[in-house]
């Protein structure tokens, strides 16, 4: 039977990462990671203190984020239509 270094290879890359899978231990979590979590929790129903403005790149859209909590409030189009406000499309253009 022959057999390629290709195939050698792929089979001992295949063995070893069957051997780094083991089963996921839960870590206990440090103080510092709660009391993060902690100050950024915002409850549904209530507002952020401060809202982020953040570029889209390349797409041409303005997202808009609340602050602690990084939630996604509202995608503003600049450059491309957007059928959820309707830019883009008008009689005029």
């Amino acid at each position: 039977m022959n057999t390629s270094p290709t195939f050698a290879l792929l089979a001992l890359a295949t063995l070893l990462g069957a051997a780094a899978c083991k089963k996921n231990e839960a870590k206990p979590t440090s103080d510092s990671a709660t009391s993060a979590a902690v100050a950024t929790y915002v409850p549904p129903g209530q507002k952020d203190e401060y809202y982020l403005f953040y570029s889209g790149g390349h797409s041409g859209q303005v997202f808009v984020a609340g602050l602690p909590s990084m939630r996604h409030i509202a995608t503003i189009p600049v450059f491309a239509p957007y059928p959820g406000t309707g830019y883009g499309f008008d009689v005029e253009t």
